[in-house]
């Protein structure tokens, strides 16, 4: 029974790795992802304020035409300005779309960036409410560890370091391992158990705010 429950918290701590290997992994690409994106969105802007600038030039050239001379020489000419036109407003349009998919794309990216960071945080930084108590169900004084009756409904995290009570007063210290909807492993904390005493089914638990 002892090594079969070894055996669980060892596979889930490798599982907790691995999680979080993943979501590190995931992160990383997402950061490249989102860098590129805003590359692109930059070029896309300054392709938008480019082709603005050049329509701009060819409206003032349109307006400034002198009114003598051939009529055939300044149609011709007031054509190929107009046409010139047209086709950096269709290019300028086509930008704008290219700049628009482009900012909606870079903000799901810092959206899936922000989701990411919290994920790798609930791992490195567990938030637990200070003041939260459970039972201890069960020790295992061979491999030193105890099964708790609180779980992550509760609100429990892997990491979180809990104080063992007896009467009020401290036996020792327990480090979360393995946490599972109702119940949570846990190891004693080697050195903190007080003289002559050992964790016992019924003992509470105490989460003080410390990891």
């Amino acid at each position: 029974m002892a090594e079969k429950a070894a055996a669980e918290a060892t596979t889930k701590f490798e599982e907790q790795e691995g999680a979080l290997k993943k979501a590190q992994e995931d992160l990383t690409n997402a950061r490249g992802e989102l860098q590129n994106l805003k590359t692109d969105y930059d070029k896309a802007k300054a392709d938008v304020d480019e082709k603005g600038r050049r329509i701009a030039e060819i409206e003032a050239a349109l307006k400034t035409l002198p009114n003598q001379g051939d009529p055939a020489a300044m149609g011709a000419q007031v054509k190929e300005l107009s046409d010139a036109k047209n086709r950096l407003q269709t290019e300028l349009d086509e930008a704008k779309q290219v700049q628009e998919a482009l900012r909606q794309k870079a903000e799901a990216a810092e959206g899936q960036l922000a989701a990411k960071e919290q994920t790798i945080q609930s791992y490195r930084g567990p938030i637990v409410q200070r003041g939260l108590t459970g039972k201890v169900l069960a020790y295992n004084p061979g491999w030193n560890f105890v099964v708790l009756n609180i779980g992550d409904r509760a609100g429990l995290r892997n990491g979180v370091q809990m104080v063992v009570t007896r009467g009020g007063s401290m036996i020792g210290k327990v480090r979360v391992t393995t946490v599972e909807p109702s119940t949570a492993i846990a190891d004693v904390l080697p050195g903190t158990l007080a003289k002559g005493q050992t964790v016992q089914p019924g003992d509470s638990v105490l989460f003080q705010g410390a990891r």
